[in-house]
């Protein structure tokens, strides 16, 4: 079966630590990568959003990135960081998703997947402001297990409340 995820994470893995990524020495193909990387976290914790919904996933990101070593070093290392984003605590699980939507190559996670590619060129090449009012944290409401926010939200000034996700920047 046609994996790109598989080996993606496969590459990445090669220069990765817990504290994030260290460049390769082809820095363009590790661009290329980070980028795929980080839609495919847009794609995994956002595709049933808007592109807007979106753009605000990779505001917290970009946000966070710009607080290094804070959430991990560099694009790919605060995503990665462990039980950051859920879309990556259980890897198996949005690799096999976005391999299927490769696969297939339409419908409306091919369609999200498109959208997620566009907002992130936007994000990371600093064309779209910050959206998410300094936020560096977020949740969906309706993902969580136990039905109660995250207990690290009591601490955290609200930002942003946008259709499925709440927005929280740290002091």
């Amino acid at each position: 079966m046609f994996d790109p995820i598989s080996d993606l994470l496969r590459s990445l893995d090669a220069t990765r630590s817990y504290h994030g990524i260290q460049r390769p020495h082809d820095g363009e193909l590790y661009l290329q990568r980070a980028d795929t990387l980080i839609a495919m976290t847009a794609w995994a914790e956002a595709r049933g959003e808007t592109r807007l919904g979106m753009l605000l996933i990779l505001c917290v990101v970009r946000n966070r990135v710009a607080q290094s070593p804070r959430f991990g070093v560099g694009w790919p290392g605060v995503v990665l960081r462990p039980k950051q984003f859920s879309c990556w605590n259980a890897p198996k699980i949005a690799r096999a998703t976005l391999a299927g939507t490769f696969a297939r190559g339409s419908g409306p996670d091919f369609d999200a997947w498109s959208i997620a590619c566009g907002a992130t060129f936007d994000v990371m090449q600093n064309r779209c402001p910050d959206l998410s009012g300094g936020a560096d944290h977020y949740f969906a409401p309706g993902g969580m297990v136990n039905g109660k926010p995250p207990s690290w939200a009591k601490s955290m000034t609200p930002t942003v409340t946008y259709r499925g996700h709440l927005f929280f920047r740290g002091e």
